[in-house]
Formats: C-alpha cells, structure tokens, sequence
C-alpha cells in the first residue's frame, strides 16, 4: 500500500527566506519568498514588485507561476534548486539563478581523502546565525558566525571563526560556503573542501523516476 511522502504537509515552508541573483544590479535581484497557503506562496522583490508562486502538481521541482507576475508571458514556470540532503539552495527562473541568502548549513561533511578525524566534521546549529564545527571524534569544536556584510566570489556566504578554533593564531579566521553545479554544498576551510554527505539526516529520501504525482487539489 502507497504511503502519503512525508513532505506534503509543508510543500512551500521551506522556501521562506530572502534570494539574491549575483551579480546583483537593481532592486529586482533581491526578493523575499514568504509561504501563502498549504502549496502557494508569494515572490516579492525589493522594489515591491510580487507575484504568485504554486507548487506544480506533477513535479516536486517546478513551480508554477501566477498571471499577476509581469514575466507570466514569457516564462510561467521556475525550478527549486536543492542539495543531496533536499535542503533549498536557490530558485531558477528564466535562466537566472537566486541563491537563497540562509543556506542551512546543518548536517556532515568530509574532506576527502580521509585521513585522520579532523576531515570528517558535523556542523550543527548554535543560534540564528551561529553553527558550532565538531570534529569526528568530538574532541574538537568551534564556533562559525555567519557574516551578513560579506560574500565570497561565488556569492555564498562567509562564516567567521574566533580564538576557540585552534588555527585562529595562524591567521585562518574565516570558512567559505560554495555550491557547486548548483546542487552540491562545500565548505572551503583553509586549502581543504568540505563536501556535504549526501545522507537525507531525516529527510525523505525519494526515487524521482518513480516519484508518484501529488495531489494539490486540497
């Protein structure tokens, strides 16, 4: 018997947050997605400009754009970006990629080869903007804190370290988020890149040739 998947309660929930298109040259290129609804949401850029966004019903990956948007013509549609763990890293539409600006960075990572405990690391979450890195035998830890005023050439994010994190004397004081094909979440840590497991951590893990339609009807 067919089991209901686990994310259709909260379709649109975790698309909530604020998306930047890099290079960023007007007010359009800034927007806030705020979920409306069980599957609907609304776009709304920094000139106060918005326009409706729905969960298309045959695919988890494609929303369907209101006729209030004034592209609707052109491209009614727009593509989620998510990571191996379906975590939202950004929405496509008309070929112009939005970086979503708080990128959860929760969950595993290794650097590899692996060579010793300190290229397998967990980063969980400390406050808002605040992760703690631990390393695999969980003799190590420090603080990360992400820093709004900066960003890094591929427009991810800057996260900056304190005298905790034992290279901090060397000169190291900062971690950079990079993604990758637009799927792939790494953190660059001095000369080494971290790449995030591709473990679901709680997350439904689906087989997307397979995956049956859902009913968005009510």
């Amino acid at each position: 018997m067919y089991r209901q998947p686990s994310f259709k309660p909260k379709l649109l929930e975790d698309l909530a947050g604020t998306y930047t298109r890099y290079p960023t040259e007007n007010e359009w290129h800034k927007v806030t997605v705020t979920p409306d609804g069980y599957n609907t949401a609304v776009w709304r850029n920094e000139a106060d400009v918005s326009w409706n966004i729905k969960q298309d019903a045959r695919d988890r990956k494609t929303l369907t754009l209101g006729e209030d948007c004034p592209y609707f013509e052109e491209s009614n549609t727009m593509n989620i970006i998510r990571s191996d763990m379906g975590k939202v890293l950004g929405l496509v539409y008309m070929d112009e990629m939005y970086k979503k600006d708080s990128i959860d960075i929760v969950g595993k990572f290794r650097r590899n080869p692996i060579e010793n405990d300190w290229h397998k690391v967990s980063i969980t979450r400390e406050g808002e903007e605040e992760y703690r890195w631990t390393t695999d035998n969980g003799n190590v830890s420090w603080v990360l804190r992400k820093d709004n005023d900066t960003i890094n050439e591929e427009g991810g994010c800057i996260f900056r370290l304190d005298d905790d994190c034992p290279y901090f004397e060397d000169g190291i004081c900062e971690v950079s988020l990079e993604i990758i094909e637009d799927e792939k979440v790494r953190l660059r840590f001095m000369d080494d890149v971290f790449t995030m497991d591709g473990e679901m951590d709680g997350e439904i893990d689906y087989d997307e040739d397979s995956e049956p339609e859902i009913d968005l009807s009510g």
